[in-house]
């Protein structure tokens, strides 16, 4: 461009100053924006708020300042987004009395705040353990006629789970929902977790089961929550004497399952993964079922014969049993599928009748396939 004397204009040195942020090229930007004063094109207020967005992202909360301060010199004036960068900045700095000076400089020119700029405030004091600065906050936030988001809800209720209260973060919980608000994966990993650190393991796997029934598929820190929970609490679950009054579901896959497997001396690691892949299963998440077990994998837990009955039951409840034959491991013995397959009657619980005979026909086709080929060996063998 500039060899055909055709000059970037503000939008160009936006996006160039974007992509250098995003590639922690920071000296690179701001010499850009050094390029664009000397040209003498005038920075507009995107320019200015991807800079200090890029600084905050990259922890470098000086050079944001200096940006924003410089920005306030040229008479540039910042929207919503700009100040939001800048408070996320010094909340995530622990610097809370400045980020709300830097509030009250946006009412001052008549900048209003708004969901994201009272989440990232609110988020501030939860970390800081100051839940009364969080609560009163809320108010203000109500008050000033803004709601609450999923991110100002799951930090409260962080909040209290590192308290220890998990009692008021579940009514945060149902609160919530009664606001019309759907929980994320962040909001049921939270409470999952801080529901086991407490011992309720059933409590913790009636949110799993609330989880999968709003089709909120698990991230790799929930499984890491739910296996360590599992596992931990294993004495518990086994003697099934878990603490805690389950609100939202009396009975769920996630414990029989686990029970069953570690009382029929399975690995309780194993067990853990089974259980949940069952329930992704039941739930028709048959995809997020075998992204697991690549997770098994890199964990050092290789699937086993009870993996793949789960699996099959997720086959069946999509519709497609006949595919069964794409998930059996090379050294698989038909042995072991009769071992795993007595489990069957305690997975035929928590799925359509209709399934559970489809696995039931499927398994049988698979032995009667392992029954004919080892007649073949055997013929093979003699001759």
């Amino acid at each position: 461009m500039t060899a055909r004397q055709l000059l970037p204009d503000a939008n160009i040195y936006n996006v160039l100053i974007s992509g250098l942020c995003k590639k922690h090229m920071l000296p690179a930007a701001r010499n850009l924006l050094a390029e664009m004063l000397e040209q003498n094109v005038h920075p507009d207020k995107f320019v200015y708020t991807t800079l200090i967005d890029g600084f905050i992202r990259n922890e470098s909360l000086d050079e944001a300042r200096k940006v924003f301060e410089f920005m306030e010199q040229k008479g540039v004036r910042l929207d919503v987004v700009g100040y939001n960068a800048m408070i996320k900045g010094y909340c995530q700095f622990g610097m809370l009395d400045e980020a709300i000076v830097c509030m009250n400089n946006m009412r001052k020119v008549r900048c209003i705040p708004d969901e994201f700029t009272y989440s990232t405030l609110i988020t501030g004091y939860v970390k800081q353990g100051n839940m009364g600065g969080a609560l009163r906050l809320l108010c203000e936030m109500t008050k000033r006629r803004c709601q609450p988001n999923v991110v100002t809800y799951s930090s409260l209720i962080n909040g209290y789970c590192k308290l220890g209260d998990t009692d008021t973060a579940e009514d945060i919980f149902a609160n919530m929902q009664l606001e019309g608000l759907f929980p994320n994966v962040i909001t049921y990993t939270i409470l999952i977790g801080s529901l086991f650190k407490k011992d309720k393991a059933m409590k913790a796997a009636a949110y799993f089961e609330h989880m999968l029934i709003n089709c909120c598929a698990p991230s790799d820190i929930t499984l890491h929550c739910l296996v360590t929970g599992l596992t931990n609490c294993m004495a518990c679950i086994v003697s099934s004497n878990c603490s805690g009054t389950v609100k939202m579901h009396d009975k769920g896959a996630l414990l029989d399952i686990f029970r069953g497997l570690v009382n029929g001396k399975w690995d309780p690691r194993n067990a853990a993964y089974n259980a949940i892949i069952f329930g992704l299963c039941r739930h028709n998440m048959l995809g997020n079922a075998l992204d697991i077990i690549n997770k098994m994998a890199n964990k050092g837990y290789s699937p086993d014969s009870v993996t793949f009955i789960a699996l099959l039951y997720g086959f069946c409840s999509v519709g497609k049993s006949r595919d069964w034959r794409s998930i059996l491991p090379n050294d698989f013995q038909p042995d072991q599928l009769q071992i795993a397959s007595r489990y069957m009657i305690l997975f035929d619980q928590y799925v359509a009748k209709s399934v559970g005979c489809e696995v039931s026909s499927a398994l049988q086709l698979y032995l009667e396939e392992c029954g004919s080929l080892k007649q073949m060996e055997h013929k093979f063998k003699c001759s």
